[in-house]
């Protein structure tokens, strides 16, 4: 299999980072005045609201309903990475998750639903051979990032005030963008006060930041920022997707994932888990960028075939499956195609990672990280894997054979 083949997952325009621009949230996010509500894309705002009886998404689900997902072993295309460790501290980190689940989702019934995820499980097998302080602050930032994410979604999970209302998420994204530049130590002294919360689970954001800025020198700091502003930015593109209907084209629907799912931000801190930062030259090669973007396509693909049954409850489709069916690629294609292109990222992966041993050959030390830092890009897609077939977030749990494979009647 030639690993340098273009798919058609991997267009031309995916090839780097580069059609990631400075986000133009940073700039909503810096306005003072926070009660003048940021806007960074253009809103159909026609389509808001209306009580159309069907809107494209609406209609997607309808036609899906019944079919079934034939989803083989994923492990298969993932051939020789790790999976099913899970960290040592995973039971104690659920322990501290339910209480601070507690104190911070005042709702009783969201409070338990989040609980019922189980994200201590999602840290513990992303991140299995992490000692306790980095485990502890990498896994608060994924607890902080599920919950944010949750509040905007459609679903049960999220709150209906934000979620169906652009205007009030517009408010709380930028919140966040302001309160989380403070937590990163970024805001300069003009900036005004301190920001508040712009939610009560926003303060989870401080465990995890504490331990960034005491790890990374300022300009890792700012990348991690960029980051997170890029995906505050992407996620508001969804929402518009989701409120209106309307299911997105392929190459509108990658870039727009891409910010999504978060990864870019956890692949920026992976680095808490090596022993020294990695080299400048290192985490701006062509290859680190290779293993950045197969790492965050490899988990979107995994997600976006898994999650489908979950999503369908809330009728708002937007991801690989229904995307690539709008595309005319038929039923029974679409999974295979993406097992196979979850394959060739794993080999591409592999082929920038070869090229970094190689440029590092004779520093030992530097080698041993960065075989830690990807060892974790590894560990974090088939950690996603497993938790998203056997946690209930997900309801599949029971779709599952024991070889792996499954059924999936949505």
């Amino acid at each position: 299999m030639d690993v340098a083949t273009a798919s058609p997952l991997s267009p031309d325009t995916l090839a780097d980072n580069s059609h990631y621009s400075a986000s133009p949230v940073e700039t909503a996010a810096e306005n003072s005045d926070l009660n003048v509500v940021p806007r960074t894309v253009d809103v159909p705002f026609h389509l808001l609201g209306m009580s159309q009886p069907t809107n494209p998404s609406q209609a997607l689900a309808m036609e899906f309903k019944g079919k079934v997902l034939e989803v083989p072993n994923m492990m298969v295309a993932l051939e020789g990475w790790p999976y099913r460790e899970k960290n040592k501290y995973y039971e104690q980190m659920r322990d501290i998750f339910n209480e601070t689940l507690d104190r911070v989702i005042p709702d009783p019934r969201r409070c338990e639903k989040f609980k019922e995820c189980d994200f201590a499980l999602f840290s513990a097998l992303w991140w299995p051979h992490a000692e306790w302080e980095d485990f502890y602050s990498a896994a608060f930032f994924a607890l902080w990032i599920f919950i944010w994410d949750d509040t905007l979604d459609g679903d049960n999970s999220g709150d209906r005030e934000i979620s169906d209302d652009f205007e009030k998420a517009s408010k709380f994204r930028a919140q966040t963008l302001d309160y989380i530049k403070h937590c990163l130590g970024l805001r300069e002294e003009n900036d005004g006060a301190k920001p508040g919360f712009p939610s009560l689970s926003c303060g989870l954001f401080e465990d995890f930041s504490r331990r960034v800025v005491e790890k990374f020198a300022k300009d890792r700091v700012q990348r991690v920022y960029d980051e997170i502003a890029r995906y505050v930015h992407e996620c508001e593109v969804e929402q518009t997707y989701r409120l209106t209907g309307r299911i997105p084209t392929l190459d509108e629907y990658l870039e727009n994932r891409l910010g999504t799912s978060a990864v870019f931000i956890l692949c920026g801190i992976f680095e808490l888990f090596v022993d020294d930062a990695l080299p400048d030259w290192m985490m701006k090669s062509p290859e680190m960028d290779v293993i950045w973007r197969e790492t965050n396509l490899a988990i979107i693909i995994i997600n976006d075939i898994l999650s489908l049954k979950k999503e369908m409850a809330t009728e708002s489709l937007v991801s690989l499956i229904p995307v690539l069916y709008q595309e005319g690629i038929t039923w029974g294609e679409i999974v295979p195609e993406l097992i196979e292109e979850l394959q060739l990222c794993r080999l591409r992966l592999e082929e920038a990672f070869e090229k970094l041993e190689k440029d590092s050959a004779g520093n030992a030390r530097l080698l041993k990280d960065l075989r830690t830092y990807v060892d974790v890009c590894r560990t974090s897609t088939t950690g996603t894997y497993i938790y998203t077939i056997e946690s209930k977030r997900y309801k599949i749990a029971q779709d599952v054979r024991s070889d792996m494979s499954a059924t999936i009647v949505l």
